[in-house]
């Protein structure tokens, strides 16, 4: 198991990750832990989500606890943005070339905040199900349509709405829900 974090050096993580084909996802999603120890793996007090988006270059990141992981988000920005261009950025082979030659941007994004200190890997959870679900949208929409379904844009009235979703009652749910599914895979293996 190989893993990425905030310090690890672009061309190592660029190596390890290069299978992946990062550089032609339209999403990439990362949950960002501000542990400085990677060796302890009950570090860290806050989970939050970075979410790199091809169609505008750009990391975005969503903290449950805004500000608390901006400085982390940043700089794992920085070492994921070699995966996300690929290694040919600027060559005329990266998927999208507009963007190619261009550094990523990193945004802080507005979204809910959690109303206590337990629920971050939750948010998390649920700004990742709702990313890819609208990705799965527009790749459906697209196909059904004879579009490209290569392509997906997020604009801000679209990610505002699918952020009001994301709710403490919403983040409840899901936890139950994921609870409940776990329950029923324990009992299937027994």
């Amino acid at each position: 198991c190989n893993r990425l974090d905030w310090r690890t050096d672009p061309s190592e993580a660029a190596m390890i990750f290069e299978a992946l084909q990062l550089h032609k996802k339209a999403l990439v999603v990362f949950a960002v832990n501000d542990n400085p120890d990677v060796e302890w793996a009950a570090g860290g007090a806050h989970w939050s989500c970075l979410a790199y988006h091809r169609s505008s270059n750009t990391f975005k990141h969503y903290d449950s606890a805004k500000p608390h992981n901006r400085a982390v988000a940043r700089a794992l920005a920085g070492a994921a943005a070699p995966l996300v261009r690929g290694r040919h950025a600027g060559q005329g082979n990266n998927s999208d070339s507009n963007c190619s030659n261009m550094l990523p941007g990193l945004v802080e994004v507005d979204m809910p905040q959690q109303q206590n200190g337990n629920d971050c890997g939750m948010y998390v959870l649920a700004v990742t199900k709702a990313l890819c679900d609208s990705l799965a949208q527009s790749k459906a929409a697209a196909a059904a349509e004879g579009g490209d379904a290569a392509v997906w844009e997020l604009s801000e009235q679209q990610e505002a709405n699918l952020l009001q979703v994301i709710t403490h009652t919403a983040v409840v749910n899901m936890r139950d829900e994921i609870l409940r599914i776990i329950d029923s895979l324990v009992a299937e293996s027994a």
